[in-house]
């Protein structure tokens, strides 16, 4: 498998997913991600969450490492989601104990609804992908 494109910064991204929103350059990007830690099991689906799966499926590429996602990970928004922020480092993150997720690993959380909630929650929150 060749070298995948370098990732979009996060700024980049989070300024894509804010154009969506309406709200450019409204808010540094630490304070964007502690805005949601709070409520990471408030809502299974984070507002906005369309808007940013639709701003990283334009991301997507059909690789070894995506074939993998595909099978480890059933809902498809999720999936482009890890991929967009994580690429070529997207299945290893699955098998990680996160320490935004309580130290759990991503692929524990996916078998239920409200781990699901929780990934969604970090994805769209992290200014570092």
């Amino acid at each position: 498998m060749k070298d995948e494109e370098v990732p979009t910064t996060a700024t980049r991204r989070l300024n894509k997913y804010r154009d969506l929103e309406g709200e450019a350059g409204q808010s540094e990007e630490s304070n964007f991600l502690w805005a949601f830690v709070g409520r990471l099991k408030a809502e299974k689906l984070p507002e906005g969450w369309d808007d940013f799966v639709r701003v990283l499926e334009s991301e997507w590429k059909d690789n070894e490492v995506t074939a993998e996602l595909v099978r480890l990970v059933s809902d498809r928004c999720i999936t482009k989601a890890i991929w967009g922020c994580l690429r070529s480092g997207a299945v290893r993150w699955l098998y990680w104990n996160v320490p935004i997720l309580n130290d759990q690993r991503p692929i524990d959380l996916l078998q239920t609804e409200e781990g699901r909630g929780s990934i969604r929650w970090v994805l769209i929150s992290s200014p570092w992908w």
